[in-house]
């Protein structure tokens, strides 16, 4: 039984305000698997995977670069939210298995299962991802404009803060769901 969380969200938050946000730009990477049976490959993408916060490695992971871009303007002595962008782009890094030879038809079936779930599971987190950015820009629209623009872009800065904890908790949620799921999964090939 694997004793590690198997999927785990990586976050890589850039500090500050970038001029424009990406396009959601979404890249895909593999790293290769090998092995004929089912024992073999949990061994290999426990060794292989990409690497989890806590020193562990996941079979598949969602890393996120995200931007932002928050304009204020003045009017009669009076500052407010011109504009707010935010965007982000993420490497989506999953497992390949080739070499199917001396692998059997449960061993390919299994796999298969695994790879698409994998595959779904991450591209939720952009889901997630687009959902909460969605959000944090409704709520930083939505700040009442202030005396001061100092002022507001600190306020501005405050909720865009809490949106992106309530957005990591939204993933870690997900993740925890999950988790019952992927235990089966491995369960169920033994």
């Amino acid at each position: 039984m694997i004793r590690r969380p198997l999927l785990l969200l990586a976050f890589l938050i850039l500090a500050g305000c970038v001029s424009i946000p990406p396009e959601n730009q979404i890249r895909y990477s593999t790293y290769q698997v090998t092995g004929s049976s089912i024992p073999e490959l949990v061994k290999n993408m426990q060794r292989k995977g990409p690497s989890g916060g806590n020193r562990s490695h996941n079979i598949a992971v969602t890393r996120f670069r995200l931007s932002q871009n928050i304009q204020t303007q003045s009017r009669s002595g009076r500052c407010s939210i011109g504009s707010a962008s935010f965007g982000f782009s993420a490497r989506i890094v999953l497992p390949r298995w080739e070499d199917r030879s001396g692998a059997g038809a449960a061993t390919i079936a299994w796999w298969k299962n695994l790879a698409a779930y994998a595959r779904v599971h991450e591209q939720q987190h952009i889901t997630i991802m687009r959902r909460e950015l969605a959000k944090i820009r409704r709520d930083v629209l939505a700040i009442p404009s202030l005396d001061s623009c100092s002022a507001l872009r600190s306020r501005a800065k405050v909720v865009t803060r809490r949106g992106l904890v309530r957005m990591r908790q939204a993933h870690l949620r997900y993740d925890a769901n999950e988790r019952g799921r992927v235990k089966r999964m491995f369960a169920a090939a033994r």
